[in-house]
């Protein structure tokens, strides 16, 4: 594999204001979105699929 998953979990391991939910089964986008969004309690949220690409000021 190419260590995304550990390399992901070390980030959030850092840092508190991420969490790594991981997923064994493959439920597709929507899904996966929807759980994102049960999982958290913050006020705002951002989404991102794998091959987004942010500028450096897409958040102000």
């Amino acid at each position: 594999t190419d260590k995304t998953i550990e390399i992901i979990k070390e980030i959030a391991f850092k840092d508190s204001r991420l969490k790594f939910i991981g997923v064994n089964e493959h439920p597709g986008v929507v899904r996966n979105f929807n759980r994102a969004f049960l999982e958290t309690h913050e006020d705002i949220v951002f989404l991102a699929d794998q091959d987004d690409i942010w500028p450096k000021d897409r958040i102000k």
